[in-house]
């Protein structure tokens, strides 16, 4: 008895009538299929892979199969979840990424154990389900979390976002092993991390300075191309952690086995001395030039600055400026 039917790539603009099979997986994506019907699907069904099609709203199902525990919603149309009324009892798995979803999440069944809902507009997250294990938001535009995460959640990828230190959660659950937070709006690290956690990503973000420790349990802490300067003692003498610090404003990089950090960067009283070069130069370019002129080449100036640790980015002006101009405004 067949249990498995692969309708994908078929063209289909309408669910077929599958009422009468005894099917568990059906996988109906890559179609152009707006609208589903819930006589047309069996009530043996457990796995339903619908992604790639062009459900709005009004297309979900409002009363889903109690049956299904893998549910795939991805790259479709619609723009909210209101029209669904019951979601299946024994749901596990919920697939909402690369939609137009949009607004707050609205609050979904506990059963659900993964959710990836990333590369999608939703703006903020109320309520999570309490049995989730792994969060995937990556690529969206929330700004908020839930002010406690569920117990048992694991893995949180909520990179490429819009969060801040005051939207990040009070309470991040009990086991939690895998936190991605890297191209947001901190800081500062997050707070109240629990002593489960193993991988800390909070690059590309806004951070000055570490101020607390970290959980000793982490193992791998990803703070590079942010805005350190000092680094805390706590952090090279904990020799089981390896930080990469790549990309800071370091005025002293640590040697180390577990330092991994950018050595080509200027350091120390080079920094100082490259930051005064720049500032002098500017002033002299400001009494040799015309007006125009000189507000033509300020462009460059907090370029300049911003990255002065870090030559080997030279050749992103290369394009409008050029090396040579480069070093002639310097010395």
């Amino acid at each position: 008895m067949l249990e498995e039917v692969d309708l994908s790539h078929s063209y289909l603009y309408t669910c077929p009538d599958l009422s009468r099979t005894t099917y568990k997986k059906i996988n109906l994506s890559n179609n152009r299929i707006r609208v589903l019907w819930n006589d047309n699907l069996p009530d043996s069904l457990e796995e339903l892979d619908i992604h790639s099609n062009r459900l709005l709203e009004d297309g979900l199902l409002p009363i889903w199969p109690n049956n299904i525990h893998m549910l795939n919603l991805s790259y479709n149309l619609f723009t909210s979840l209101t029209g669904v009324i019951h979601w299946p009892l024994h749901l596990r798995t919920l697939d909402l990424s690369y939609s137009m979803l949009e607004g707050a999440l609205p609050a979904l069944p506990d059963s659900i154990e993964v959710l990836n809902v990333s590369n999608s507009y939703i703006r903020s997250i109320h309520t999570l389900p309490r049995n989730l294990l792994k969060l995937d938001a990556s690529t969206t535009l929330i700004m908020s979390l839930p002010y406690r995460m569920p117990d048992n959640i694991v893995h949180v990828n909520v990179a490429e976002s819009k969060l801040k230190n005051s939207g990040l959660p009070k309470f991040w659950g009990s086991k939690l092993q895998t936190l991605n937070l890297r191209y947001n709006k901190l800081r500062h690290l997050p707070q109240n991390l629990p002593e489960t956690l193993l991988e800390l990503n909070v690059s590309n973000n806004f951070i000055q300075e570490i101020s607390k420790p970290i959980p000793n349990s982490v193992e791998c802490l990803n703070i590079s191309s942010n805005r350190l300067m000092i680094l805390p003692g706590w952090l090279l003498e904990r020799a089981t952690l390896k930080s990469i610090l790549h990309y800071n404003y370091l005025v002293f990089v640590p040697m180390g086995d577990n330092i991994i950090a950018s050595f080509g960067q200027w350091v120390g009283e080079r920094h100082i001395q490259a930051a005064q070069i720049i500032c002098r130069n500017w002033k002299r370019l400001r009494l040799r030039r015309r007006l125009r002129a000189y507000y033509k080449n300020a462009q460059l100036k907090f370029p300049l600055l911003d990255h002065v640790l870090h030559p080997e980015r030279i050749e992103r002006f290369g394009s409008r400026w050029g090396q040579d101009h480069f070093y002639q405004l310097l010395y």
